[in-house]
């Protein structure tokens, strides 16, 4: 059965169906904001789906307006098979495909659109979800490899300080968060040594636990 979501249930739903996919996690979305990899959970980097695959629009005008963020591109090649990637000029849908899932919303993979704006998303399940794949899989043949680039890294950098002078954000409005986006821990360490000049009071140790995820990994000796 479809599930409507309103713009509070997109981050948690992206996070758990993004930590919980195993076979499959596909993305297609023409805008792609910076830090935007952390709408997914971290744990699709340390275990991975069989098969990632992305699909982003990338073209001067759209690096210009600040809309893609080549550095952001380039961190998910960085951190995702190059072959996982590709680029298309021609769409304007945003789906997230999750095993035998598919949410079918109006967020662009940026922290803005689920952070902040009033989205909406309609979550498929099992056999409703089998047109979104293959809706995918058409636009996945039809997309690029991505290209070099630098060129679009340097357009990205010269035009970053008319942004901010002017104003030319995302949404002139400057909407209130409604969602808080969690940043990744970038530290993969699974030990950590801390230097404890006196005895650390429980409310210490919590706060440790949760900061660096031994709540949930490990333990403090």
């Amino acid at each position: 059965m479809a599930r409507f979501l309103s713009e509070k249930e997109l981050y948690p739903l992206v996070q758990r169906k993004s930590a919980e996919a195993k076979e499959r996690m596909w993305v297609c979305t023409p805008y792609l904001g910076s830090g935007a990899h952390q709408i997914f959970s971290q744990d699709v980097t340390r275990f991975p789906p069989k098969d990632i695959r992305f699909v982003f629009k990338l073209n001067q005008n759209s690096v210009e307006r600040h809309e893609v963020d080549p550095l952001e591109m380039e961190y998910f090649l960085q951190h995702f098979r190059n072959s996982s990637i590709r680029v298309d000029n021609t769409f304007h849908s945003k789906i997230f495909i999750f095993d035998n899932s598919a949410l079918v919303t109006s967020a662009n993979l940026s922290k803005t659109a689920f952070g902040k704006t009033i989205e909406a998303g309609v979550l498929l399940q099992h056999n409703q979800a089998e047109k979104a794949k293959q809706f995918f899989e058409r636009l996945w043949k039809e997309a690029k490899r991505v290209p070099n680039l630098n060129k679009h890294k340097t357009i990205w950098n010269a035009t970053n300080s008319k942004w901010e002078i002017h104003g030319y954000q995302e949404h002139v409005s400057k909407p209130k968060p409604h969602t808080k986006i969690s940043f990744w821990n970038n530290d993969n360490a699974s030990s950590w040594l801390f230097v404890v000049s006196k005895h650390m009071s429980d409310r210490t140790e919590k706060i440790i636990e949760k900061e660096t995820e031994l709540e949930r990994n490990g333990d403090i000796v």
